[in-house]
């Protein structure tokens, strides 16, 4: 085994302990998520109809 394969298995071991304490993180800020993500496609959904009304107005 290369010294530069020692290199990349010790820097894949630390990413693998840091996304370990990203999921935590992300575990308690999912439900939040959720609901901001369902929140900005309603508004987007909104924005949408009002656009595409206010483009038929201005064609007709």
């Amino acid at each position: 085994m290369s010294d530069r394969n020692k290199g990349l298995r010790r820097h894949t071991k630390g990413l693998r302990r840091h996304t370990k304490g990203l999921r935590r993180r992300t575990a308690l800020l999912h439900p939040l998520l959720v609901t901001f993500r369902s929140q900005v496609t309603k508004v987007s959904e909104a924005l949408l109809n009002t656009a595409m009304i206010y483009l038929f107005r201005c064609l007709l």
